[in-house]
């Protein structure tokens, strides 16, 4: 009985690892490659600007024409394949609650359901990129590209199933093979950058493990190494070829879970410069102000995004007002600012707009900050 529910507790903790070390961008992991053709290539490049700048339906639009010009290529349904995730993924409200963490859950809320529509064009895609990488490699076993594709497309059913089905062990069965046919492509050409990606998250994520879980683990044949996985990483977003902006999200949540904090705002500053109308990486300095103990400096950028979102800001009409305002007064309590956290929750309060569920959450952190002054001042009238 205990060793089984040892079993149990490793094959989770490895699932979350690999869960949380691709979240946001963990979609991001399964890096496109660039369409052959100067045509397609510059539609391909201004389908990720447009992705980026969470322009969803315009990039799949144009993910969809270098598909029909050359629909027995694998690369561009692992690109409608990751367009369709991100999408869904944000309507769901899952980037945004990776984010505002502060949000999530006090109180337990519905999750979400998946839209059918986009649960057959994901798999759809997914299938159609592994069926043509198959026949290319049935053709030539060696080839680099078409090991690559297979590895991106198990990715993106990884974080799929992990994500949107919830299911922590199929999903990582995908991930096991995603980082089994990557390897193979870099053991044939060690110079193929871009696939170390898949490699590295994958190391990463098992080195990040518990000792326990790493120990038992070997007995699998499964083994991972953290300090390696973020070389590889670091490698892939100083040499990749195909979608830089994905490594350099991913090392940037990689460089925050060691403490990186320069580095991290020097990628995501960099990044908010190619994508203003993105306003999930302003977020995310502000995570990381936050996790550094910067409450000012998060403070700030939180009210940079609140002022974009009121000038009406291109793209920045979608974000999510609510929960910026929530983490704002959740870190002011925290850091003692009770005053100016009443001011960010009496805003959710009376904001129309915002979720039952945020109204909730402000009205019990207005009540603890409130409840000791009241009774102060009944005990100072008796």
């Amino acid at each position: 009985m205990a060793t089984r529910l040892r079993q149990k507790s490793t094959q989770r903790s490895l699932a979350l690892a690999l869960a949380g070390v691709f979240l946001l961008a963990g979609a991001s992991g399964a890096a496109p490659v660039e369409a052959p053709g100067s045509e397609a290539r510059e539609v391909g490049e201004e389908a990720l600007t447009l992705l980026y700048n969470l322009d969803y339906g315009s990039a799949i639009s144009s993910y969809r024409r270098i598909s029909e010009q050359d629909p027995d290529q694998p690369m561009p349904h692992n690109f409608l394949a990751y367009s369709y995730l991100l999408q869904e993924m944000d309507r769901l409200g899952d980037l945004e609650r990776s984010i505002c963490s502060e949000s999530k859950s006090t109180l337990k809320a519905p999750s979400p359901i998946p839209n059918p529509a986009f649960v057959e064009r994901f798999e759809s895609q997914v299938n159609q990129a592994m069926a043509a990488a198959d026949r290319r490699l049935r053709g030539n076993p060696q080839d680099v590209e078409a090991l690559y594709e297979m590895g991106v497309a198990h990715m993106l059913r990884a974080f799929y199933t992990f994500r949107i089905r919830k299911k922590a062990l199929e999903g990582l069965n995908h991930a096991r093979k995603a980082q089994r046919f990557c390897r193979r492509s870099v053991k044939i050409d060690p110079y193929f950058y871009d696939a170390y990606l898949v490699t590295g998250l994958y190391d990463y994520a098992l080195g990040s493990l518990p000792a326990f879980a790493r120990f038992l683990l070997l007995f699998k044949g499964t083994r991972g190494n953290k300090k390696m996985g973020l070389v590889e990483v670091r490698a892939t977003a100083a040499h990749g070829t195909r979608d830089t902006t994905a490594s350099k999200i991913i090392l940037g949540i990689l460089l925050g879970r060691e403490k990186e904090w320069d580095s991290v705002r020097e990628i995501v500053a960099g990044l908010e410069r190619r994508y203003p109308r993105n306003y999930y990486l302003p977020l995310l300095l502000a995570a990381a102000w936050e996790k550094q103990g910067k409450t000012e400096e998060a403070l700030a950028v939180y009210e940079s995004v609140l002022d974009r979102i009121g000038d009406s800001a291109s793209g920045f009409e979608r974000a999510p007002v609510s929960r910026i305002r929530y983490q704002a007064a959740v870190l002011l309590l925290r850091d003692g600012g009770k005053e100016r956290s009443l001011t960010y929750l009496d805003r959710i309060i009376d904001e129309p707009e915002a979720p039952n569920m945020l109204k909730k959450l402000a009205r019990m952190r207005r009540g603890t900050i409130l409840a000791p002054v009241a009774a102060r001042e009944l005990s100072g009238g008796s």
